[in-house]
């Protein structure tokens, strides 16, 4: 799940910068001469935890966060007049926690990408096992109504047990979807019986020992 969190975090950030190269600049703050963007304002609030951002989701929410960079900056600005970042004790935990923001921007990056050739995996294989079945699905696979009615029951017995208020299409708004995929089926039998296929079901389960 977390990770899941961290990839719509980083696509999220993406999308924003994006976005900001389309929209004039706007002001929404000034402290002694610096300006904070409303595209700063996103980037540092895409920045968060996602279950952060969900705390400033909302107009009182934006207020308090702009609240909270003016915040900052007014201590760093403070901070450099005072000469503090001269200090040799505070130069070496900014050097340090520079070092290690990078290594991990660096590994997030390398998860990033791989994450990418998964998708690209993933979708490839999507589309060429649809386009094999359109283009391949044999014509003389005929589908009887009793076939049909006996899977939609199937279906809904399933459902029912999952959800048992659950409500199925009626059998004449499916039928030929539910025809499709049995067609499906029957071309996807016939391919495993030619192939070298190996199934191991019961490893599925969990570990118990």
């Amino acid at each position: 799940m977390h990770k899941h969190l961290v990839w719509m975090t980083a696509v999220l950030m993406l999308i924003s910068v994006a976005c900001s190269r389309q929209e004039p600049k706007r002001v929404v703050a000034r402290i002694n001469g610096v300006e904070i963007t409303r595209e700063d304002f996103r980037h540092r609030l895409l920045s968060l935890p996602p279950q952060t951002q969900v705390l400033y989701a909302y107009e009182e929410g934006h207020r308090e966060f702009l609240d909270s960079i003016v915040e900052q900056k007014l201590l760093y600005q403070e901070a450099k007049r005072r000469n503090l970042d001269k200090d040799p004790v505070v130069k070496s935990r900014i050097d340090n926690y520079v070092e290690q923001t990078r290594v991990t921007i660096k590994r997030n990056i390398e998860k990033l990408q791989q994450r990418l050739d998964e998708i690209e995996d993933v979708v490839e294989e999507n589309l060429l096992a649809k386009e094999m079945l359109d283009r391949a699905r044999p014509k003389a696979l005929e589908i009887s109504e009793k076939e049909i009615s006996e899977y939609y029951q199937k279906i809904k017995e399933r459902l029912l047990k999952t959800d048992p208020k659950a409500e199925l299409p009626d059998l004449g708004r499916v039928r030929r979807d539910l025809r499709q995929q049995l067609v499906r089926k029957k071309f996807v039998e016939e391919l495993k019986q030619e192939a070298d296929l190996e199934l191991y079901y019961e490893r599925l389960a969990p570990d118990l020992r």
